[in-house]
């Protein structure tokens, strides 16, 4: 969530962020998902809200795969970012980045992130 929270304010912690936290490929693999789609793709979004970073849910999946779950209440859809995980170094980094989907909700609360 820190990545959410200090996104629009400093470039530089946002890439030291990124190096911290994702292997070469991943972060080459997130610039590029970025550059074609105009939108940062570890949030699928071109920033963020307070109901979204509260929303965010990281969910297992199996083996090294997991998904980073949110509700998007400004378009009123959850978002999911399937992303795989590897030990670095004694240390666990993002080492793919996954294309997101997006699902319509309705009413207050949604079931997918409950």
């Amino acid at each position: 969530m820190e990545y959410i929270a200090v996104m629009p304010h400093s470039q530089a912690f946002e890439d030291s962020l990124k190096r911290a936290c994702l292997t070469p490929k991943a972060m080459e693999q997130a610039k590029k998902m970025s550059q074609e789609s105009g939108a940062d793709a570890l949030i699928c979004a071109q920033d963020a809200s307070m109901d979204g970073i509260e929303s965010i849910r990281v969910v297992h999946i199996r083996g090294n795969n997991y998904a980073v779950i949110y509700q998007d209440e400004y378009a009123k859809r959850v978002i999911q970012i399937p992303l795989t995980v590897e030990q670095v170094d004694g240390h666990y980094m993002i080492s793919d980045v996954g294309k997101a989907t997006r699902t319509a909700y309705f009413g207050e609360t949604n079931t997918h992130l409950q």
